[in-house]
């Protein structure tokens, strides 16, 4: 895996769910739900959207511990090289060691590690770009608004169509594989 996106983002997650509120209020959000994490950070907004059929129920989350996690891993990983006092130079990789003479940066800083807040803002932004290019490809026609957020619609309840998939083993989608084997 590359560098995580918006790694170095300072923008803070209310922020960013206010844009991602508004860009859904502007594709027709009939609704919007914030569902909170301890009472005191939004972890989740559920909301509903005019379509063809009807109000259709959806639901983003953000995750951060999963976020947090990469990027722990990626303060250790991520490494550039380059003269010392120069710019950015080539990456390093996993276990790579200092050459002699170059100075080693790194590229997501050790201060962002275990930085819960931070992983925060960055799961919001990087939710919030996920669903600008998924309305982007319904306002140029490419699909319907339901089609690309298929996975996050719930049956009202809040449980996704993609919960409901796995747990159903992606029953009557998978290819069937020579050998009994599916996948």
């Amino acid at each position: 895996m590359d560098a995580l996106s918006f790694y170095s983002t300072k923008i803070e997650a209310n922020e960013t769910i206010a844009e991602i509120e508004k860009l859904l209020v502007s594709h027709g959000a009939a609704e919007i739900a914030k569902r909170y994490e301890a009472g005191a950070f939004i972890a989740g907004l559920s909301f509903k959207l005019n379509v063809e059929a009807g109000l259709v129920n959806f639901r983003l989350e953000a995750k951060i511990d999963q976020v947090l996690a990469v990027i722990n891993e990626q303060v250790e990983r991520f490494r550039y090289v380059g003269k010392a006092g120069s710019g950015r130079g080539e990456v390093l990789l996993p276990g790579a060691k200092k050459i002699k003479g170059r100075k080693i940066t790194r590229l997501v800083p050790r201060r962002l590690k275990g930085d819960r807040d931070h992983a925060r803002n960055v799961a919001w932004r990087i939710v919030k770009a996920c669903l600008e290019a998924q309305l982007t490809m319904a306002a140029l026609g490419q699909a319907k608004v339901e089609e690309v957020l298929l996975p996050w619609m719930t049956d009202g309840r809040g449980t996704t169509l993609f919960a409901y998939m796995e747990q159903a083993q992606y029953q009557g989608l998978l290819e069937h594989r020579p050998g009994g084997e599916n996948g």
